[in-house]
């Protein structure tokens, strides 16, 4: 094996390492974001406004904010193709038909959990 062929596997398998590294720090922020959906729904359902729940609302509305400043992408996007993935992170477990509805149907949902809050 010639150093170049050497070096390009190396820099591939860097890749790939690094491509992996986002999209894991990807799902920890989205297991935590869903699980601020989760925790207001328990609030509002059971009548409790803790100062928790207003942290998640706080979340969640920063993350609208960011999506909707991308242009309807997660911000993270942009951390997923500096390093050459070219797949989205809903497009990792969800069919091609459904990922144009990710974003509309989880904000809905967590805009139906922050009325619960407050009714």
């Amino acid at each position: 094996m010639d150093s170049k062929a050497g070096t390009t596997a190396a820099a591939n398998h860097r890749r790939v390492g690094l491509i992996w590294l986002v999209r894991s720090f990807h799902i920890t922020i989205a297991a935590c974001l869903l699980g601020c959906i989760v925790y207001i729904y328990y609030c509002g359902l059971t009548g409790r406004v803790t100062t928790g729940a207003c942290l998640a609302c706080g979340a969640l509305v920063a993350e609208g904010v960011g999506v909707v400043v991308c242009g309807r992408r997660c911000p993270l996007v942009t951390l997923h193709r500096k390093f050459g993935d070219n797949r989205s992170f809903f497009d990792l477990f969800l069919p091609r038909a459904a990922l144009p509805y990710a974003y509309p149907t989880l904000a809905g949902v967590a805009m139906f959990g922050m009325v619960l809050l407050v009714i």
